[in-house]
């Protein structure tokens, strides 16, 4: 085989090999990024995860069910921060996370947070998540009411 015909011959295999994977060399992978697979949203404040954070409205009571998870080495005395809509103060809510572990707002037996928010269903809150050293972050949780099924047990949890 000639030098002329070898070289072709990898120039063509080449051009293939890289049209066949060009997409995913020139664009993002969108299996590759990170979301929350549930209604719920989720935020990283440093060594501290909120994870599937929504607002659950019924009876017209309003609660905040989420996890936070601490993957740090120290303990964190979380804070979950929102705007109360009587005073315009903000209200705080603190809770200790400790080193490693998963505190569960609303699930495993632990009561979910209630809030005193305007809170629609289909809307968002916004709340500030603060972890360690006071750093925070504004998400917009999104606000469910027990239309769908799978939310329906959670209403107890809120009160009636």
């Amino acid at each position: 085989m000639s030098f002329r015909k070898a070289f072709v011959a990898i120039a063509l295999a080449s051009t293939v090999l890289v049209g066949t994977t060009g997409c995913s060399l020139s664009h993002d992978v969108r299996s590759l990024q990170p979301y929350a697979p549930s209604d719920g949203v989720q935020v990283d404040v440093g060594h501290l995860a909120l994870r599937n954070a929504f607002i659950l409205t019924a009876n017209g009571k309003t609660a905040l069910f989420a996890s936070l998870v601490n993957s740090g080495n120290d303990d964190i005395n979380a804070t979950i921060q929102y705007d109360d809509p009587n005073t315009g103060t903000k209200s705080n809510i603190d809770f200790p996370v400790f080193a490693q572990e998963k505190l569960d707002l609303g699930y495993s037996g632990n009561p979910a947070v209630i809030l005193d928010v305007n809170a629609v269903p289909g809307g968002t809150v916004g709340i500030y998540v603060l972890g360690a050293n006071k750093v925070s972050t504004l998400i917009q949780v999104p606000v469910l009411d027990a239309s769908n099924p799978i939310y329906a047990p959670y209403v107890e949890m809120i009160g009636q």
